[in-house]
């Protein structure tokens, strides 16, 4: 059932002004009003207000927020539909480095299935990532036991999530079960991407033969999650392993490797991909020039490429230069 024109009308009102107080969210009548709107029944009163508390860094306020938390998590599915204002709660106290490892457990569990269209869908799946990147964050004893069963959760996004903060925990327990998750492959891409980034993060020197193997193999959603975790992970050393790659496959499915030589932001990949612009066949110029564009906003970059396009006389590659650098 809808909600009565009115009370849509005064939750509109009452965003509105919780947005007003980005201007000034110290003063006092702002931490006032944000006192207020965190003890407000909507759900997303609730999460505007622990917005605004994240974002001014109003640590003064984050005592307030487990108890709105922990009402929220009552009858949920009624009190916080989409389950806004306890993820933007639990956000707010991660970005304001809380130490509350009770509550993030809390959230870790949380499981709200609500009925959609053909179905059920558990909204919940952000709120158990974020919560197991707080928990990476504090780092208590047995946090890998605290990970470990997310790392099946059904939802990718909490899948996702969980392999990143165990990137970010900074454990030697983690390797094994983030080679673990490689071995036996994901469903989703962005998963085994952040399992391929945290075992970078975690063992640079172990991890950059695992990404390499991966390259060998014939899962396609492997191959690409390793070639684009080693293009985030920045290292010089990766280099090699990329460009040997993109020589050894056809021109069309070198799209990717060369993604990933500019995302690593070396001297060197810059450029092995310039020489590519310059020299190489069109349709291998026009891939790295779509590369090269990920960084569209560097403007000596933009003037290089352009430069090299132009006293190539192809105007294919301009057109790709245009498109690629200068589509909004």
């Amino acid at each position: 059932m809808p909600a009565p024109p009115k009370k849509i009308d005064r939750i509109q009102e009452e965003l509105t002004a919780l947005h007003a107080l980005r201007e000034n969210p110290r003063a006092p009548q702002s931490l006032a009003r944000l006192r207020h709107a965190l003890a407000d029944k909507s759900n997303f009163i609730v999460a505007a207000a622990a917005e605004v508390i994240a974002t001014a860094e109003l640590v003064e306020l984050l005592p307030l927020l487990p108890p709105a938390f922990e009402r929220f998590l009552e009858a949920p599915t009624r009190t916080d539909k989409g389950c806004k204002a306890k993820i933007a709660l639990a956000d707010a106290l991660y970005r304001n480095e809380s130490q509350d490892t009770a509550l993030f457990r809390m959230g870790l569990r949380h499981v709200q299935p609500e009925p959609v269209w053909g179905g059920q869908q558990d909204t919940a799946a952000e709120l158990r990532g974020l919560c197991a990147l707080a928990l990476a964050n504090i780092s208590p004893p047995d946090v890998i036991e605290d990970l470990a069963d997310l790392l099946a959760d059904k939802e990718p996004t909490a899948r996702a999530l969980c392999a990143r903060a165990l990137g970010a925990s900074g454990r030697e327990e983690a390797v094994p079960l983030l080679r673990f998750k490689i071995r036996i492959g994901d469903p989703s891409g962005e998963v085994l991407l952040e399992s391929f980034a945290a075992l970078l993060s975690l063992v640079p020197t172990r991890a950059l033969p695992i990404c390499a193997a991966a390259l060998d193999e014939g899962d396609e959603a492997r191959r690409e999650a390793a070639t684009l975790a080693l293009g985030q992970s920045r290292r010089e050393d990766a280099l090699p392993i990329l460009t040997v790659l993109s020589e050894r496959v056809p021109i069309p499915d070198r799209r990717t490797p060369l993604l990933a030589i500019a995302m690593l932001r070396t001297s060197a990949g810059f450029e092995y991909l310039m020489q590519l612009v310059q020299t190489a066949p069109a349709s291998l110029a026009a891939l790295a020039i779509r590369a090269l564009a990920v960084h569209r906003y560097d403007d000596a970059l933009r003037s290089r490429v352009r430069e090299a396009a132009q006293k190539r006389d192809e105007p294919s590659l301009l057109r790709t230069f245009d498109e690629s650098f200068l589509a909004r």
